[in-house]
């Protein structure tokens, strides 16, 4: 099974960014595997790829269909949820009280996914979303709130991935302020 497990997110908007800043700090602390590869690699029919899909979008359309099952990582709104409560959705079975639009994407995300599945290209699509706190322009950071929320955003993409064969190990000797520090300085990054 080929997995793409994407972090999506504005970097300069507080909050906003915990997709891909929760996706670096997840990645660097898996243990190695050999299933974990840095790129998609066609001929490959077990493989686990990271990706900062930032805020592409339509972008991101030619990738994720080339995976038999993506995870997305974003920021959700609901009416009935606290800051930093962290769901967990099947693409296809959207909770009624679940607003995925008015982020601050260029373009949203769920209007891309909703693309993709009119044309019949998305691949199995597993929601993982957390409830910003600060949507502030040009601060990267996050909320003491949305930091406690990774324990949970961490637990829940771990046992998934498990689930799916990865046989992961999370090791936690990465911080979560590394993660941001790397965003802060874009050449830590890859």
């Amino acid at each position: 099974m080929r997995v793409l497990v994407l972090g999506i997110g504005n970097i300069l908007i507080g909050d906003e960014g915990a997709g891909v800043i929760f996706l670096e700090y997840f990645r660097k602390n898996l243990a190695p595997n050999p299933l974990i590869q840095e790129e998609f690699k066609n001929g490959i029919s077990t493989q686990l790829v990271f990706l900062d899909g930032g805020t592409m979008a339509m972008n991101l359309a030619h990738i994720i269909a080339d995976f038999d099952k993506v995870y997305v990582i974003d920021c959700i709104n609901a009416d009935d949820l606290e800051v930093g409560d962290v769901v967990f959705f099947d693409y296809k079975q959207v909770p009624t009280n679940i607003n995925y639009q008015g982020s601050a994407h260029e373009l949203e995300m769920q209007m891309m996914l909703n693309f993709m599945n009119l044309v019949g290209d998305l691949p199995e699509c597993k929601i993982l979303g957390i409830v910003p706190n600060r949507l502030e322009p040009m601060k990267i950071g996050l909320s003491e709130s949305i930091q406690k929320s990774f324990v949970k955003l961490q637990k829940t993409l771990l046992n998934e991935l498990n689930k799916d064969g990865f046989n992961l190990e999370f090791k936690g000797d990465f911080s979560i302020e590394k993660a941001i520090s790397n965003y802060r300085n874009l050449s830590s990054v890859n």
